[in-house]
């Protein structure tokens, strides 16, 4: 476990922006973020866990404490009848797992295409988008009890999902994502709902996957063309 210290932030940000971290550990498996969570511990340190860095403003006098960056990867897919249970470790780009599934040909997340931050941030945050959610396709959670050290299993109920949060936003502190698992299905379901999408495919009665991937991406460009 490698512990740097006065590591600027800004980088580990999607705005660049933020001051020092007084320590920052990347870990890589659960044993290290163990690790992390003890030295934190020791030294009487505050703990913020960071995954993509989206939607996280750093104080230009950044933070006083222990920075977790969680870079635990990791990409299985366990075919089934119809379709794929797929678990992602937290630490994995949200659009990377969403651009696989797609090129597997696994419906499900083409809609959340293009959201910046990790798979653990998305799970938290029970992201959305364009008529999806990610708690439609979650089969369970794991996440590490900070307190405990214990790994506890989430079903998609026990995730205690609604707009924009779950059990681990509503939590925050208690528990981090360590992994999730998603159910999908390679029976062609295309949400069109969203009027610019309902606009872009009025011609076509069953788009692809992967055109409803590249609609997505370029609508969320037009709209958010820094990101």
């Amino acid at each position: 476990m490698n512990i740097e210290k006065n590591v600027p932030l800004a980088p580990y940000t999607t705005f660049g922006i933020g001051g020092p971290a007084l320590f920052l550990i990347c870990v890589k498996n659960v044993e290290e973020l163990k690790e992390a969570l003890s030295f934190a511990a020791q030294k009487q340190l505050r703990v913020l866990v960071l995954g993509g860095g989206s939607n996280v403003v750093i104080e230009d006098s950044g933070f006083d404490g222990l920075v977790i960056k969680i870079e635990i990867k990791g990409i299985e897919i366990e075919q089934s009848a119809g379709g794929a249970v797929v678990t992602a470790g937290a630490g994995e780009s949200w659009d990377a797992l969403v651009e696989r599934t797609a090129q597997e040909g696994l419906w499900g997340m083409e809609n959340l295409s293009g959201i910046p931050g990790t798979v653990g941030g998305a799970v938290a945050g029970n992201i959305g988008a364009y008529g999806q959610a990610l708690s439609q396709t979650v089969a369970w959670v794991d996440a590490l009890d900070v307190h405990t050290k214990e790994i506890k299993r989430f079903t998609n109920t026990e995730c205690m999902f609604g707009y924009r949060e779950s059990f681990f936003s509503i939590h925050s502190g208690s528990y981090i994502i360590l992994r999730a698992a998603f159910v999908l299905t390679t029976t062609p379901i295309p949400e069109l709902s969203y009027k610019d999408l309902a606009e872009r495919f009025k011609d076509e009665k069953q788009p692809s996957l992967q055109a409803i991937r590249e609609a997505v991406l370029t609508i969320r460009h037009g709209k958010f063309p820094d990101l």
